[in-house]
């Protein structure tokens, strides 16, 4: 029984795929028939032709369509195979097919100035050349005067995060570099690295410091290989004069995801401001003694933070004066 279905809805699928030019060639027959043949009523002649005409026409009209409908699988596949990643990667010209696409997502508008709006998107947003990204980042600084007169303040700065690179069979790094203005108070101006831990691993990290041009320059580096991701915490302890360097800065060079600030404060305030970003860093709790600010999202190259310090003003303690009225 299944042998005899297969085999029928074998011969209905031939049948079917073949009826076009069986109406074809019925059609010519009967035309030929009814033109080339003499019959004794005419008449017969002319329904032969007349109808095999309508047959062949139809036919044709049939055989249009059918093509028209094979050139639209075509197109469509066509349309699947230069849309395919694998045949992507192979174009020698996908930066110019990506300007293109992206001038026609933003309808083409300002012609004089799109090639330098898809030359910044392409160099400034898409990590084509990064190797790696920074996941998690948490910064918490405590932050406390130590000598009111010379306006010297201590910084006990904890970084963490997570690098997660593209493959782990690169050699990855991370920098750290770190600027204190110098002025008249220089002999106050410090920074010290207290550790340095690798996916919870101590490592040993020279510290490297100089001081060209009116700073003190501090940095270190990290060399990571074998893993999928490294969780990387480290702790710096900086002192220095608020008249000499009032503000803390970071500027990305990388890409951000999620970035986490603890301001823990004594004696001192923050004027917090963000620097590039797509969007606020949201505060999450503000008292004169803690910040937190949290940005959701993705900080790329050349965005950041700004803070300036400043020396907590005390409260002026009001004076109740008596007043004695004589009558």
């Amino acid at each position: 029984m299944r042998f005899l279905k297969i085999t029928w809805q074998k011969l209905s699928r031939g049948f079917l795929s073949s009826l076009i030019w069986i109406f074809l060639l019925g059609g010519s027959l009967l035309f030929a028939l009814g033109t080339f043949v003499e019959f004794s009523n005419p008449k017969w002649g002319e329904l032969c032709a007349g109808f095999g005409k309508t047959i062949i026409a139809g036919g044709i009209l049939s055989v249009i369509l059918k093509s028209m409908q094979f050139m639209g699988v075509i197109k469509e596949e066509l349309s699947k195979i230069i849309s395919d990643p694998e045949y992507m990667q192979n174009r020698n010209d996908l930066h110019l097919y990506w300007a293109q696409v992206t001038r026609i997502l933003f309808k083409n508008k300002f012609p004089d100035i799109n090639q330098y709006i898809t030359h910044d998107i392409k160099e400034m947003y898409l990590p084509t050349n990064l190797i790696h990204y920074y996941d998690e980042c948490s910064e918490i600084l405590s932050i406390k005067l130590i000598d009111k007169v010379e306006k010297v303040i201590e910084i006990e700065q904890r970084t963490s995060f997570t690098i997660i690179p593209n493959d782990n069979h690169s050699t990855h790094n991370h920098p750290y570099k770190n600027y204190i203005r110098l002025g008249k108070n220089a002999n106050r101006c410090n920074l010290n690295l207290d550790y340095v831990t690798v996916n919870g691993r101590k490592m040993n990290v020279p510290l490297v410091q100089e001081k060209k041009k009116g700073f003190l320059s501090s940095s270190f580096a990290v060399d990571l290989y074998g893993h999928l991701k490294y969780k990387i915490e480290f702790q710096v302890t900086k002192t220095y004069s608020l008249s000499d360097d009032n503000v803390i800065a970071f500027r990305n060079n990388y890409i951000h995801h999620n970035y986490r600030l603890q301001f823990f404060l004594k004696g001192v305030t923050i004027d917090f401001h963000e620097a590039g970003t797509l969007s606020k860093f949201k505060t999450i709790h503000e008292n004169e003694s803690y910040v937190e600010k949290q940005f959701t999202g993705l900080l790329y190259k050349g965005q950041g933070y700004i803070v300036f310090l400043d020396l907590k003003k005390s409260k002026k303690k009001k004076i109740k004066k008596e007043i004695t009225i004589n009558y």
